[in-house]
């Protein structure tokens, strides 16, 4: 939109350089549209990567364009009304068929080398720990509590307070770290380091992911409609003490409606991602900033309501049951690949340029969150305005038992209690945005 606003900004100071003058413009109905767009392309250094994109139809126009100029050899004043650009997309799909490293195998390579980091660093303690050890004494510690107990290590520390990996000696030959009961994979292999050859021994899980050749992939992406609607209007005014303007969004609208994206690993249907979105807004009324062309501008008002309902996600079933993100879905109640948002809305209503209100919803099947906000704003001539909240009210109601559970752990760890009326947590916030304070949680 503001593209739209340079150019008509820009169209009126050239008509500056004229001398006393008057200007009426006026546009009606001006529309560019095409339909059954279809086009396909296909690298010529790539015998197996092909595109192609297609659009049913698109219409790009303003119903009315209206500018009242009017120039002097002290002021130049310009009133300028826009409905427009309305923007209309009709099926959208764009197709990639590429051969490319499975991103899937990556991301378990770097889920189980994170799980590795761990054990490897409490070796890598015990290791220093050893060998300052062996100057001391001359000898190699027959056992971790020798090391703890002399001080060379503190086993009470992070990694080893976690108790998710139990470290051993068997020296001169090797230092191990098994995983533990409590440990997120407990089945998983040992860390072993050979304390002879000074390095960690290779795994061969690790290795069979990595030597996993690349594959062709089929990327599907697809939207049903685009719509979009500005109704606005600009003024300003020009004169040897000063250069002021105004910029009016009476009424906006972008609506995305049904989008759909697919990611199929060759033939492993199995391991297909989709992503689905059947309905996304945004509503813009009354948006007003002003200022001069020498300082930045404030926002004096602005109505809007942003809104996504139903958007999922189906993981790929090599990624679910990797021990992370297994205990992640496990949490959240979800059993079927799937995580889905109901409903995510934001309502903003800046009264004027130092205050004004919001409201932020979130349903999933596992959790509910709504947040009333009141909050002052300082713009101070700078594009980083402080933001203040004041009395903020959150309701969170954890409907997944698993939910509930992990709250109720924190809690017991960190020794709190939050705030609750029924099973809903209430929670009041303050302050800064960058430097909040929430009642029942930072007390």
């Amino acid at each position: 939109m503001l593209k739209y606003f340079l150019l008509l900004i820009t169209t009126n100071f050239v008509l500056m350089a004229q001398s006393e003058s008057k200007t009426d413009f006026n546009l009606q109905n001006f529309k560019i549209y095409f339909d059954n767009l279809r086009t396909s392309w296909k690298p010529d250094e790539d015998k197996v990567d092909i595109h192609s994109l297609s659009i049913q139809d698109y219409t790009i126009g303003f119903s009315e364009v209206d500018i009242k100029n009017k120039y002097s050899s002290e002021s130049y004043i310009s009133e300028i009304q826009i409905i427009g650009p309305e923007l209309i997309l009709n099926n959208f799909e764009y197709n990639s068929k590429l051969n490319s490293k499975n991103w899937i195998i990556e991301e378990k390579i770097k889920l189980f080398k994170n799980r590795e980091s761990i054990p490897k660093d409490g070796i890598k303690i015990i290791v220093s720990a050893i060998k300052l050890y062996v100057i001391d004494n001359k000898l190699l510690p027959a056992s971790l509590n020798e090391l703890d107990v002399q001080n060379y290590i503190n086993l009470n520390e992070i990694p080893f307070n976690k108790n998710t990996w139990i470290y051993s000696l068997n020296l001169p030959k090797n230092i191990s770290a098994k995983p533990s009961y409590l440990n997120i994979d407990s089945a998983s292999d040992s860390i072993t380091y050979n304390w002879e050859e000074e390095k960690f021994q290779s795994s061969p899980f690790l290795d069979s992911l990595v030597n996993i050749p690349k594959i062709k992939w089929n990327y599907d992406f697809k939207i049903q409609k685009i719509t979009q609607f500005f109704s606005s209007s600009v003024n300003f005014s020009v004169n040897p003490q000063n250069s002021n303007f105004n910029i009016q969004i009476k009424k906006g609208l972008f609506k995305l409606e049904n989008l759909n994206f697919t990611a199929t690993p060759g033939e492993e249907l199995k391991d297909k991602i989709h992503i689905k979105l059947p309905i996304l807004k945004l509503d813009l009324t009354d948006f007003i900033f002003e200022g001069s062309f020498t300082n930045t501008p404030l926002i004096q008002n602005l109505k809007s309501n942003f809104k996504i309902r139903n958007f999922e996600i189906k993981l790929p079933e090599g990624l679910i049951k990797e021990p992370e993100i297994e205990t992640i879905l496990k949490t959240l109640g979800v059993w079927n690949n799937s995580l889905k948002v109901r409903l995510f809305e934001i309502d903003i209503n800046l009264i004027n340029e130092l205050t004004g209100d919001a409201e932020l919803k979130l349903h999933t099947p596992f959790l509910k969150i709504s947040i009333l906000a009141n909050f002052s704003i300082r713009q101070n001539n700078s594009l980083k305005p402080v933001i203040r909240l004041n009395d903020t009210k959150i309701v969170i109601n954890p409907i997944a038992l698993g939910v509930r559970k992990y709250i109720r752990d924190w809690e017991k760890e960190n020794n709190k209690t939050l705030n609750r009326k029924g099973s809903s947590i209430i929670l009041t916030v303050n302050g800064e945005l960058n430097n909040l304070f929430i009642h029942g949680l930072n007390d």
